[in-house]
């Protein structure tokens, strides 16, 4: 089990971290990797509702848009 404060590899039935101490119980783990790809995904979707818009001349639009795609994939 990770240590969500540390980082510090801790056996699968600690309670507590063994480095700093922390209560491994009371703290989910979070599982890194993921944030990236949804940046990526993000990143994506905005440039393609973009350039969609521009090449339609639906500027207001293409902006409203992606700011939706940024304010749903931030939840």
């Amino acid at each position: 089990m990770l240590c969500p404060n540390c980082g510090t590899e801790n056996p699968a039935n600690a309670k507590f971290c063994n480095e700093c101490g922390i209560n491994l119980l009371n703290n989910k783990i979070k599982v890194k990797g993921h944030e990236g790809n949804k940046n990526l995904v993000m990143w994506i979707i905005i440039a393609f509702v973009l350039i969609i818009g521009f090449l339609f001349q639906q500027y207001l639009t293409a902006v409203i848009a992606a700011g939706v795609v940024v304010i749903a994939l931030k939840h």
